[in-house]
């Protein structure tokens, strides 16, 4: 605003309070001959915001309220110049020059224009008469010969309501009705954050097209960032999609794109994403960029490419929908095109020029009460992901299970079937082998407990299925094992709980299971090989389980808390029939029959806290039962257990031998939950082999406070060996029964060690606005990191900054990769398909 401007703005609000205090010095008859050429004496001067403008101040032509220094009248046109302002509707304009036609809204407005919009119908008089409780004056009629002005009677309010559309222009050619026309040189301020400049600006059918424009939703008196373009369009309240859009912090333009669409709502919207950069010592700059596109509100698809300077192209996407009827999922899809200079290179560990990966998990409920899920996990190579997937989690724990399942229950009976393969990648094993398992098909039925006579139950279960199990070497080959059965398996049983310390339940099976396929073992050679020679196995079980007696003892303590300590024995029982010919079917380990007794013991410890206000005493006529409230929680469990096997020759451990026998003792196993809080965990479980004095196997995790709280930490330790196979090793025998008694060699190596050490953990410091995660793994067996990473946010104000470091020692060329990538609130961040985030 001028000084003269703002002289002019000054000056008659000094009269107005003169002509208040005398409203007689000024003839009546006058008024209309000195409203023609200058302002009435008690005008106020021109306001900020309609709402502080007394109503009866204001000129009146139909719904149009004008004021100005000096105006003049033609036809249907207003001519307003020096302090020019319209009110209309919900509508306010300011001027140095302004010029409309009071019939069709037609507005011109020139120098230091300025434009509000409300949302609310009546942003005048009506908001401030409101505001100060007070009923608006009543106004005369307007005539062409005089134009009324009464002085104004209501105080300038102080929660005058805000605009929310504030626009700054040279110029402006609008409708008032429609608010379409076009501006330029405007800057404007879109409730509630949107700030922006363009050359030009034109209104359209609810769109502003602008050229050169820029803009920002940082709330900063100093911007952070902008957004720059030469040509953008604008929707209110959705987004603002822009052409050459450049993006920049402060003054330093960081990325660029083509096309970008910037949403101004929180909802989902269609646009591109942040993308994310970095650098690889083994791939090369990198570079990810996502398309969000917001289908519909039951759907939306991620558009996903990644380029690596040195390794190739990757493109990705995934789905996700949900529709009526229970109909949910997500697919992902990707495809990994090496460069041909890689190629040699890559083929020999990928199997291929190239690398593709299907994700799917779906839902669905069909006609008929059947349900139907999917769960598709495949690749077309584990080194692929070894080498690409930022997770090291899935890179380097190589099972991978894909199943369509068909379901239904009714009454008392369940049937499914399913199709599935499943997956287990040895790289260390040949060269780097995969041992697979598919049912294609597997059909069963079955059914709940029925109710016979007194307390007995009947149920069964049977099905058919066609298996098949191998090498990939073997499938390539032909030579997997291939099996079709069918099986039925009634049972009888009797529970029992008649004593609150004591339960038990036993059950008679029969099993009936006909084998289209059996081994057939040469009288020559002593191989066997699969032959379509049918057998029928009928045999029958016996099981029985008995927990208890339970004991417990529960301990009161001054503070009020109840421990509660109970111990729960438990044994079982199981038999099954001989079987003559269990040599002959067709299995990948063996045939077992059991004759075992398991038994073990558990510890529960639960606590309940006293109720607010109780204390260490019962009070006068109360007692310490009635302190307490609230449901109890378990705080701790310890169990450890152990099977004896009566007949060791044909029981699970049958293929490892100790002395020239199989054991009758299984390991010995022990574990241990200890959840104190909600922010504190231990869980702990061991085995131990107790004919070879050592541990097989030792397991650790604990976790002090959540990703949510400004630090937490979680440790997970495991060390494992095959304690038969080592043990044997060290006493200098095979420790197997022979190599025919299963499909993988059983000779010890260090392909059955495991020891590692997995850290995980992050912290935030608010007074910095900074926080960071990090993750290790160690393997102790090879003495290395396998892998480091860390993660680093710094949020400035309106931005946030990430920065990722990732060390993958375990990958066959050592790899260090750093990303980058700029948060904005409104558009998310580029996620990594290959399992990142």
């Amino acid at each position: 605003m001028t000084l003269q401007r703002v002289l002019l703005t000054l000056a008659p609000a000094f009269l107005a309070a003169a002509s208040l205090a005398a409203p007689s010095a000024r003839p009546e008859a006058s008024a209309a001959v000195q409203a023609q050429a200058n302002p009435p004496a008690s005008a106020p001067a021109s306001i900020a915001s309609p709402g502080q403008k007394p109503e009866s101040i204001l000129n009146i032509r139909g719904e149009v309220r004008f004021y100005a220094l000096h105006w003049q009248e033609k036809g249907d046109w207003l001519y307003a110049d020096g302090l020019a302002e319209v009110h209309y509707k919900n509508r306010a304009l300011w001027a140095d020059h302004l010029e409309i036609n009071t019939k069709t809204k037609d507005v011109l407005a020139v120098g230091s224009v300025v434009l509000h919009v409300y949302k609310q119908t009546d942003a005048g008089f009506a908001a401030a008469a409101a505001a100060t409780k007070a009923a608006p004056p009543a106004v005369a009629p307007p005539t062409p010969a005089a134009k009324p002005v009464t002085p104004a009677t209501v105080s300038s309010p102080s929660d005058a309501p805000q605009p929310d559309q504030v626009i700054h222009a040279d110029r402006l050619e609008i409708n008032l009705d429609t608010v379409e026309g076009r501006m330029s040189k405007v800057s404007a301020l879109i409730q509630p954050t949107l700030s922006l400049q363009a050359e030009d600006f034109e209104r359209k059918s609810g769109i502003d097209h602008m050229k050169k424009m820029s803009f920002t939703t940082c709330t900063q008196p100093t911007p952070r960032w902008k957004f720059s373009c030469a040509k953008a369009d604008l929707k209110q309240e959705d987004y603002i999609a822009m052409w050459g859009a450049v993006f920049s912090i402060k003054k330093i333009p960081v990325f660029y794109w083509p096309y970008m669409r910037y949403p101004l709502e929180d909802s989902r919207t269609t646009g591109f994403l942040m993308p994310e950069i970095g650098y690889s010592g083994t791939k090369g700059v990198f570079y990810s960029q996502a398309f969000y596109w917001a289908i519909a509100r039951n759907q939306d698809l991620t558009l996903q490419l990644d380029a690596y300077s040195k390794r190739g192209l990757g493109a990705g996407s995934e789905w996700r929908y949900l529709f009526g009827g229970g109909t949910a999922g997500k697919l992902s899809l990707f495809y990994f095109k090496f460069k041909s200079a890689d190629a040699a290179s890559t083929s020999s560990s990928t199997g291929d020029t190239n690398a593709y990966i299907i994700r799917w998990n779906h839902n669905q409920t069909l006609p008929g009460g059947f349900t139907l899920a999917a769960a598709v996990d495949y690749q077309s190579s584990f080194d692929f992901l070894r080498e690409f997937d930022n997770n090291f989690q899935s890179a380097t724990v190589s099972n991978r299970r894909s199943q369509v399942y068909l379901s239904k229950s009714w009454s008392k009976f369940s049937l499914s079937m399913r199709a599935s393969q499943f997956e287990t990648y040895f790289p260390e094993y040949n060269g780097g082998q995969s041992i697979i398992t598919r049912y294609l098909p597997q059909i069963s039925l079955s059914s709940y407990k029925l109710k016979l006579i007194g307390p007995l139950y009947l149920s069964f279960g049977g099905g058919f299925s066609r298996w098949q199990y191998g090498w990939q070497a073997d499938y390539d080959a032909g030579n997997e094992l291939r099996l079709q059965t069918a099986s039925f398996s009634p049972v009888i049983s009797l529970p029992w709980s008649a004593l609150p310390w004591l339960s038990a339940n036993f059950s008679l099976a029969g099993n009936a299971n006909y084998y289209w396929q059996t081994y057939q073992t040469d009288a020559e050679s002593g191989t066997r090989s699969v032959v379509d020679d049918p057998m029928l196995a009928l045999t029958y079980g016996f099981a029985g389980e008995i927990i208890g007696p339970v004991f417990y003892k529960i301990y009161e303590l001054k503070s009020g808390r109840r421990i509660k300590h109970l111990i729960e024995p438990n044994v079982a029982y199981r038999y099954d029939s001989p079987l003559a010919d269990r040599s002959r079917i067709v299995t990948a380990s063996g045939y077992f029959l059991y004759h075992q007794l398991s038994y073990g013991l558990t510890n529960h410890v639960y606590v309940k806290d006293p109720a607010p206000g109780g204390g260490a005493g019962a009070g006068a006529g109360g007692t310490s039962g009635a302190q307490s409230s609230g449901p109890s929680r378990e705080v701790l469990t310890w169990g450890i257990s152990e099977t004896f096997y009566l007949a060791p020759e044909t029981g699970p451990l049958s293929y490892y031998l100790v002395a020239g026998k199989s054991p009758s003792f299984s390991e010995i196993s022990s574990y241990l939950r200890f959840f104190p809080s909600g922010n504190y965990s231990l869980d702990v479980s061991a085995a131990y082999n107790p004919y070879y004095k050592m541990l097989s196997s030792l397991r650790m995790g604990a976790t002090i406070g959540r990703p949510t709280d400004n630090w937490y930490l979680s440790v997970s330790w495991f060390k494992s060996i095959n304690a038969w196979l080592k043990g044997a090793a060290d006493a200098g025998t095979t420790g197997t029964t022979g190599a025919e008694s299963s499909y993988m060699s059983l000779t010890y190596s260090s392909l059955w060690d495991r020891h590692q050490l997995s850290v995980y953990g992050g912290f935030k410091i608010p007074r910095w606005n900074l926080e960071a995660k990090g993750e290790a793994a160690y393997n102790f067996i090879e003495n290395k990191l396998l892998f480091t990473a860390w993660d680093v946010v710094y949020h400035y104000q309106c931005l946030d900054f990430k920065a990722t470091v990732r060390m993958y020692y375990y990958r066959d060329t050592p790899e260090l990769k750093f990303n980058f990538s700029v948060g904005l609130g409104n558009i998310g961040r580029t996620g990594d398909l290959l399992g990142g985030n």
